[in-house]
């Protein structure tokens, strides 16, 4: 799954809990 991540504006091919991971590490 793609996310856009709002912080650091790359596209990230994660599932949605590493996203959460990455997310919450990038704010």
């Amino acid at each position: 799954m793609t996310f856009k991540c709002s912080y650091c504006k790359k596209d990230l091919d994660l599932t949605a809990q590493e996203f959460t991971v990455h997310f919450n590490q990038c704010k």
